[in-house]
């Protein structure tokens, strides 16, 4: 609270932090906002607008479609606060209650990404060593973030007994936003969004996480390694032959577009690759 994270953009409300000379002041005050925004389990209307950023999407051989960018939402600073209070607790209850399972990486305490690549460079090795025949299929999540339905991650977490106060607010966080789309020369309109989570929120990344949790419990963690990278999944099987690869994996992406049906998900057909 007494500052920008090092390398990291403030929001619109304070892009500097607060001033060294005055962080002191700013205190008593502070606490006492954030004790009553989660004592009435709400997020204050004013701190629901944000700057949506556009940031292009690696080797895209046509930036001229919106499809080519990333929005990243440059929350506001006092938002961000509010979320990390709630983003602790909610990742040790989510761990406790089973709202997610040990597939995703980067979005969780000690998964970084190179757990990613570590779990699969082990797998594929032991199934060598063994005489196997090692296939990875690599799904991507259509919109990922985008697409989340309100309804459905707040019944998640209250399937898993939730404290009440922390799902009340959870829903008043990700209801009624507003975003102005930045770039050169935009008229910096706000407008209304009912519907996903704002990606570049501290928040957000658990909460897909938990979102998403069937994607990993509907596949068979005796015969497929299941790793995710945020709104990246690959799917990796290892039987006696390239055929019975091809089978498995088939039926893996059958249980998996329907449990991605389910939520209101879908993947992106061009970017759905095949490695043996």
């Amino acid at each position: 609270m007494l500052g920008p994270s090092e390398g990291g953009l403030g929001g619109p409300d304070a892009p500097d932090g607060f001033p060294a000379s005055g962080r002191n002041a700013y205190l008593p005050g502070a606490n006492t906002f954030f004790a009553n925004v989660l004592t009435w389990s709400i997020h204050p209307p004013a701190l629901k607008d944000s700057l949506g950023i556009l940031l292009p999407k690696p080797s895209k051989g046509n930036y001229n479609a919106f499809a080519s960018y990333r929005v990243i939402a440059r929350m506001q600073t006092f938002s961000k606060i509010a979320e990390r209070i709630i983003n602790q607790p909610l990742i040790k209850l989510a761990k406790a209650s089973g709202l997610y399972s040990i597939g995703p990486t980067r979005s969780l305490p000690q998964r970084a990404t190179f757990d990613t690549g570590i779990s699969l460079k082990h797998w594929v090795q032991e199934a060598q060593t063994a005489g196997l025949k090692a296939s990875t299929m690599f799904l991507d999540i259509q919109g990922g973030f985008d697409n989340v339905d309100h309804s459905i991650l707040l019944q998640r977490l209250r399937s898993k007994d939730t404290p009440v106060f922390m799902t009340r607010w959870i829903s008043n966080f990700i209801a009624y936003r507003q975003c102005a789309i930045i770039f050169p020369g935009s008229p910096r309109n706000m407008k209304g969004i009912n519907t996903g989570i704002p990606q570049g929120s501290p928040l957000s990344r658990i909460l897909f996480v938990i979102y998403v949790e069937p994607f990993h419990s509907f596949l068979d963690p005796t015969r497929e390694l299941s790793i995710s990278y945020v709104d990246d999944i690959q799917i990796t099987v290892s039987p006696l032959s390239w055929r019975t690869n091809t089978r498995l994996l088939e039926e893996a992406y059958r249980r998996i577009k329907a449990a991605a049906s389910a939520i209101g998900l879908s993947f992106s057909t061009h970017k759905t690759d095949l490695m043996h």
